[in-house]
């Protein structure tokens, strides 16, 4: 029986220190969470800063030359002579090609002698009239006689005039196949060479000969959806940039507005005019475009992932973090423009925001 009492005895001594034990562990451990409550959190903060900030839309495209012609020859003939080249920069009205005229001088020739001849015998038949007509008024000949005369007369004038017609048209095609740019520019193509045969420009078109382009400026064509037209406006800002100059960013304007949208893809066409003085910029080139739709001076900015939930930012003031609400406006890459909730010079937590919450001790660290 002594036994058994001493062995109670120490069954209960044994449990009291375990639960003695298992009292000071709990407590370390509710010690340890009020230590991390009372830590500071660790965050970093940028300050509110004013400046430039541009709200903007972007698009691509491929340039496409301000201006390119064809040019048709307007006579049939040997190309006798081809002055141009492609890449050749020609002025307006610089000579072409010159198309075989040997036919078409003596064409003319022929027609200014018989021409010639034409009017003698109208002057001669005109003076027949007026002395046919005088009789005729003092009853000296007969109404015959007259209508003789007088158709003769009709006859021959309606020769000169149709000579001189003809006449007119073969000097046209004289000057004709002395070919030269209807424009000033590039030539882009060529489509004959010296010694080939090209037919005159019909209703179907005859024999191109070079295609000319203006470079001088270029523009760029865009599809515009519903929601972006009409936040654009003639005259707009452009950024250009192609991938054969990398970083270089190319000025232009908009300049032309669709005002019909395509009823399948519901988009509207857009052009865009870049000044392009050093031809760098070539048709067919892949260009992206970003035009500025709205410009914002002294503008307040915070980085874009120091905001939350679209309105809130954390701004640290006496080692606490303060909950904002504000009213953000332009986006622009990292950067958003803020309306209202700050003020510049402000410290906005940047990072470790997801931690905090209205009041709590922060610690500023740098990166």
């Amino acid at each position: 029986m002594k036994k058994i009492i001493i062995w109670i005895v120490a069954l209960v001594l044994v449990g009291g220190g375990a639960y003695r034990v298992y009292r000071i562990i709990e407590a370390g451990r509710k010690g340890e969470k009020r230590v991390v409550k009372a830590k500071e959190i660790p965050v970093r903060v940028e300050k509110v800063i004013p400046g430039i900030i541009v709200g903007s839309l972007s698009f691509s495209g491929n340039i496409i030359p301000n201006t390119e012609v064809t040019v048709y020859s307007k006579v049939g003939g040997e190309v006798k002579e081809l002055a141009v080249d492609v890449g050749d920069k020609v002025r307006k009205g610089a000579l072409i090609a010159r198309i075989e005229k040997d036919k078409l001088i003596l064409q003319e020739k022929r027609l200014k002698a018989s021409l010639d001849s034409a009017e003698a015998n109208f002057s001669n038949i005109e003076k027949e009239y007026a002395r046919v007509k005088n009789l005729f008024q003092k009853k000296a000949v007969s109404q015959q006689k007259m209508d003789n005369v007088s158709t003769a007369y009709k006859s021959a004038r309606a020769r000169v005039e149709e000579l001189k017609s003809a006449l007119s048209l073969a000097r046209i095609q004289l000057a004709d196949s002395t070919i030269t740019a209807p424009i000033g520019g590039i030539i882009a193509r060529k489509f004959v060479e010296e010694g080939d045969m090209v037919t005159a420009t019909t209703q179907l078109r005859g024999t191109p000969i070079v295609a000319i382009v203006d470079m001088d400026t270029v523009k760029i064509t865009v599809s515009v959806d519903e929601k972006d037209i009409a936040k654009l406006k003639i005259g707009e800002r452009a950024e250009i940039k192609v991938d054969a100059y990398p970083g270089k960013i190319f000025p232009g304007r908009v300049a032309r507005i669709s005002p019909t949208f395509d009823p399948l893809s519901r988009t509207a066409l857009v052009e865009i005019d870049v000044p392009n003085p050093g031809h760098y910029l070539k048709p067919g080139m892949f260009a992206r475009i970003k035009v500025i739709i709205q410009e914002h001076n002294n503008a307040l900015k915070v980085r874009k992932e120091a905001i939350i939930n679209g309105i809130n930012v954390f701004v640290v003031k006496e080692g606490k973090a303060s909950l904002r609400n504000i009213v953000p406006g332009i986006q622009e890459g990292d950067w958003v423009e803020v309306l209202s909730g700050v003020a510049e010079g402000e410290d906005v937590v940047i990072r470790g925001q997801k931690f905090l919450k209205d009041g709590m001790k922060v610690k500023v660290i740098e990166e």
